[in-house]
């Protein structure tokens, strides 16, 4: 999903129009569409939508990200004609969650199947004494 797309679900959801945000927001209705032409907006004007919506302003970039030398980046337009980039490592975070989850359960999974063959062996040398 696109950043336009995220901000019209956002305000569909409050039955907002794009003038009544822009208003919110302190700008005009074209000035919000060309930030959609360009995929871009205003930090200031980023962190007031994210604050109206009661998202992170992340929120409007996790499909965007850039691997940047290993490290997760996204490009926001500043308002002076420079990108600045804002780490986030969110979704690192949640994908190593995830990660260290699915290994809990298989260890979990092998400390099973470890006892299970433990005992079978402890039943072999049993059998084998007689």
């Amino acid at each position: 999903m696109n950043f336009e797309k995220k901000i019209k679900d956002l305000l569909s959801s409050k039955e907002w129009t794009q003038e009544l945000l822009a208003e919110k927001i302190g700008i005009t209705r074209r000035t919000l569409k060309n930030y959609f032409d360009r995929n871009s907006l205003n930090t200031d004007e980023l962190e007031k939508i994210a604050d109206i919506f009661n998202v992170s302003v992340s929120y409007f970039f996790d499909e965007n990200e850039k691997q940047l030398n290993g490290i997760t980046a996204k490009n926001v337009h500043n308002g002076n004609g420079h990108n600045i980039i804002i780490e986030s490592k969110e979704h690192e975070i949640e994908t190593l969650k995830k990660y260290v989850s699915k290994l809990e359960t298989d260890i979990e999974r092998l400390e099973k199947e470890v006892k299970k063959y433990k005992y079978f062996v402890k039943k072999l040398k049993g059998n084998n004494k007689e």
